[in-house]
């Protein structure tokens, strides 16, 4: 499973789970399940998640041998859903006879409903590989969203393993009408991603032209700047250059829309503090482009500092009042249990103490329904799905991955990212301050995208629907787990009741 989630090629993604799984069937113990899951979800962990280390050497400044012993502290809870879903099934199983096949849905179940529950700092699932495969099944998370498409990867895995115990037990007598089954199922599947895919292209769109700025600025100098040093008329200085000079390439043609990223400027740039130098030179900048934009900042109020996007119209004059960060990254943006404990702030002087916002916004910017976020609130569905009911036409994200390296997390955090476009079918403008930067359509396909840690703009041109249709997923976003919840319900209830059953006419 490590070795099939981005950025690696899902080679193992249908069946990652199935030795784990028939090792459990066998299993007389729970603590046979509890080590063996448990070894597993720690190794898929420190695969798919090593960059953990990275950060807490680059962004906290410890030193690199803690470091890796908090990735491997991260390693031992991060994925804790794995071995607790077989503890769980284990339990059930031995309380309630059922055949071998209804076992592996069972765990199925099981498996999906910790997956969807379990507490994670970076919320992943299954179906996100699924972008990888080069195939166009992806599409189908119209739907059912990347979470169905998790569902649908542990239905394959539980499908296989339950041929294969029948197989071995000898009731299944020839194991290749199992895989070709599967592999029928798949086929559909990639039929009905082609043919939406198809659909899509010929839909009625309109065009905005809308330039992305990436000024690679450095984390010591984004940290000095916060801090209220020397590089905040620097890192200003970059953005207004790289911006006059993508302008002055392109000159003599429209340009609709200008993103900066996350904390482009950090600087309060609520309008009360318009009077100081930053502020002032920005929104003269602004006003010389005349282009309607979107710039990462700080906010303050008598609740606190708050990670904000600040959109401004054509004069250089604020469209209201920001939108202020509502998902805030727990060891980035706060410390958890601070509130109550405030040493532990001191512990790790480098993470930030924001205020949480009010929640999911949508502003009109230069004609546009645009509905904000920022960094890692992309990786929320229902997030994104409040966005699509205040009437969004495009999502803008902004981003600063700076922390995180180039292997493994500015790719797994971009596709990610593009997930949302596909489920909700609105464009995502995903505008980073070190890369990955792109525009992803609503069909899922992703314009240019920028290279890691070099400085880099672009003027793309996006498509988009005037009036957006929902889709089936942006009504059922929320409802997985009651839905699997009843359905477990029924299946414990049924074969509990049978049971009762035989055991009293007996």
């Amino acid at each position: 499973m490590g070795t099939s989630y981005i950025p690696f090629p899902p080679w193992a993604l249908l069946f990652s789970l199935v030795p784990l799984w028939w090792n459990w069937s066998k299993a007389q113990r729970a603590r046979e399940i509890f080590w063996s899951g448990w070894i597993s979800q720690f190794v898929l962990t420190l695969i798919g998640f090593y960059w953990v280390t990275h950060v807490s050497h680059e962004f906290g400044k410890i030193p690199m041998a803690l470091s890796i012993l908090i990735l491997l502290g991260y390693c031992g809870f991060a994925n804790l859903h794995i071995p607790l879903a077989g503890m769980i099934w284990f339990a059930i199983k031995r309380r309630v006879s059922m055949p071998f096949s209804v076992e592996m849905a069972l765990l199925v179940l099981v498996t999906f409903l910790l997956e969807l529950v379990y507490p994670q700092i970076f919320p992943w699932n299954l179906g996100y590989p699924w972008i990888y495969t080069g195939t166009q099944v992806h599409q189908v998370a119209e739907f059912v969203g990347f979470e169905g498409l998790s569902l649908l990867t542990l239905i394959f895995n539980g499908y296989l393993c339950g041929s294969y115990g029948m197989w071995r037990r000898g009731a299944l007598r020839n194991p290749v009408w199992p895989l070709l089954s599967a592999m029928i199922v798949l086929g559909f599947l990639v039929t009905v991603g082609q043919v939406r895919l198809e659909q899509l292209q010929k839909e009625e769109y309109k065009s905005v032209r809308i330039l992305q700025v990436q000024a690679n600025i450095g984390n010591h100098q984004k940290i000095m700047a916060e801090k209220g040093d020397e590089f905040d008329d620097y890192i200003r200085g970059r953005y207004i250059h790289l911006t006059t000079q993508a302008l002055n390439e392109d000159l003599g043609n429209r340009v609709d829309l200008l993103v900066w990223p996350e904390v482009a400027i950090p600087e309060y740039l609520d309008s009360r503090f318009h009077f100081r130098h930053g502020p002032k030179e920005l929104k003269y900048f602004l006003k010389s482009t005349g282009i309607p934009s979107v710039i990462g900042g700080f906010s303050r109020t008598p609740k606190g500092v708050f990670n904000s996007l600040f959109a401004f119209d054509g004069q250089g004059e604020l469209i209201g009042d920001p939108y202020r960060k509502t998902i805030l990254l727990a060891f980035g943006e706060y410390f958890p249990g601070a509130n109550y404990f405030p040493f532990l702030k001191k512990i790790v002087p480098a993470i930030s103490d924001f205020s949480r916002g009010s929640g999911p916004t949508v502003k009109r910017v230069g004609g546009l329904e645009v509905g904000f976020q920022i960094c890692y609130e992309s990786l929320h569905p229902e997030f994104v799905k409040s966005l699509v009911e205040h009437g969004a036409q495009i999502f803008v994200n902004a981003t600063n991955d700076s922390w995180f390296g180039t292997f493994s997390e500015p790719w797994q955090h971009f596709y990610m990212t593009a997930a949302r476009a596909i489920e909700f079918r609105r464009p995502v403008i995903r505008t980073t301050n070190t890369g990955l930067t792109s525009a992803v359509m609503a069909d899922g396909t992703h314009l240019r995208i920028s290279p890691l840690f070099e400085e880099w703009t672009a003027i793309q041109e996006v498509f988009y629907l005037e009036n957006p249709p929902r889709t089936l997923y942006s009504m059922i976003c929320g409802w997985y787990f009651w839905i699997i919840m009843i359905i477990l319900i029924g299946i414990i209830g049924f074969y509990g009741f049978k049971k009762s059953r035989l055991e009293s006419n007996r």
